[in-house]
This record gives structure tokens, C-alpha cells and sequence, in this order.
């Protein structure tokens, strides 16, 4: 929950921070910190939550949900 706040928050600063430079460049390193770590968490947050009947199963839903964002991603903004 943190790190999303950390994401939300530097969204924000990255709005009204727009015209320094050191300003954007700490929001963004705030930002790709906790995109990372939400990166690296989330696919076992998934494997805990998940019950363990069909753990193999929300795993590979996971990531080919994640693999098809990635596909998707560059027909979005205009690749």
C-alpha cells in the first residue's frame, strides 16, 4: 500500500513540480522506485492470496495478463 501511495503521490508532484527540473527528476525517481517494487511484489502477492487449488493457475493468468499490457501498450500511445 505504500508504494502506491508513493506512485499516487509522485503523479502529483510530478503535476505541479513540472517547471524545475530537480523537481521532476525526484518525482519520477519516486515514482520508478515504487513501480518497481510493486513490479517485484505483486506476482507473489498474487501466489498468496490465490487458493492453493488453483495457485499454478491465477499465477499464469497473471502473467499473461501482464505479457498482453506489455503487447498492447505500444498501440495505445501511437507506436
Amino acid at each position: 500500500m505504500l508504494a502506491i501511495a508513493i506512485a499516487a503521490l509522485a503523479q502529483l508532484a510530478l503535476i505541479f513540480l513540472q517547471g524545475s527540473v530537480w523537481g521532476v527528476a525526484i518525482s519520477l525517481l519516486f515514482f520508478f522506485i515504487s513501480f518497481n517494487v510493486l513490479e517485484a511484489t505483486q506476482p507473489s502477492i498474487v501466489s498468496k492470496i490465490a487458493p492453493t487449488v488453483c495457485q499454478r493457475y491465477c499465477d499464469g493468468v497473471f502473467s499473461s495478463v501482464q505479457f498482453l499490457g506489455h503487447f498492447l501498450a505500444p498501440q495505445w500511445v501511437g507506436y
